[in-house]
């Protein structure tokens, strides 16, 4: 069955046509499972983690945005970012006796092409598991998807009877946690980030198992990306000493 042919059969790609984000990644996802021949709990996954890695580059651009705009417009979005952000990161900074480089740090992570950057990566997730959801919400459209499972998950469209799914979604949303340095998680000690990963956790118990799949594809690429731009920062750092 070609992916041209069984995009048309049914009431989500009807329901999304419009929006081409959430199209595109319904596609991507019965792509993989119905013309690549991958499982679809593997189809999830990959398509969840090729939205990660599509992010990164994107969010690289937008943070070396230059922002030319109208001073009448400038002037008072410059004034709201200050005293909405830096401001208030200021007296972060002295709070939690963060060093100089730590400060110069987060003040890019609150930059508005940063903000911007982390809008973009909001969107375009909301919109990837908008297509999760109705892919979910329609199983009888998509070939082998009622009938398909994930290690101890009988059906990836139902919820996980054994729980193993959320607490491993919430075991990888407290390593995200742990290798975070955000402005918005200054306040948190690490007690604090376990409490945040397990509400996360029972949230998770809600969610089919497709939904748990994906998120595990989106985590796990970001875990290895920062991994690698932590590897690479040493190296940087001495090509930059040798010059």
């Amino acid at each position: 069955m070609k992916r041209g042919f069984h995009s048309l059969l049914g009431r989500p790609v009807d329901q999304y046509a419009s929006h081409m984000l959430v199209y595109s990644s319904i596609e991507s996802v019965s792509y993989l499972a119905l013309d690549a021949n991958f499982s679809w709990s593997a189809a999830l996954f990959l398509s969840a983690a090729g939205l990660r890695l599509l992010v990164e580059p994107l969010g690289m651009v937008l943070r070396r945005v230059t922002w030319k705009l109208p001073k009448t417009i400038d002037d008072p979005l410059t004034a709201l970012h200050q005293n909405l952000f830096l401001n208030d990161l200021k007296s972060d900074v002295l709070k939690y006796h963060l060093t100089e480089s730590q400060h110069l740090s987060l003040i890019r992570k609150v930059s508005p092409a940063f903000l911007a950057s982390q809008t973009l990566n909001c969107y375009l997730g909301v919109n990837f598991f908008r297509a999760v959801h109705a892919i979910c919400d329609s199983p009888e459209h998509y070939p082998g998807l009622l009938q398909a499972g994930f290690l101890w998950m009988p059906q990836i469209v139902a919820f996980d009877s054994l729980f193993i799914a959320p607490c491993l979604v919430g075991l990888l949303n407290y390593c995200v946690l742990r290798r975070s340095f955000h402005p918005l998680l200054l306040p948190y000690s690490v007690h604090n980030k376990a409490v945040l990963a397990f509400s996360t956790t029972l949230a998770a118990v809600l969610l089919p198992g497709a939904y748990l799949i994906s998120w595990s594809g989106v985590v796990t690429t970001h875990l290895a990306i920062e991994a690698l731009k932590a590897s690479l920062k040493p190296r940087v750092a001495s090509l930059s000493s040798d010059r």
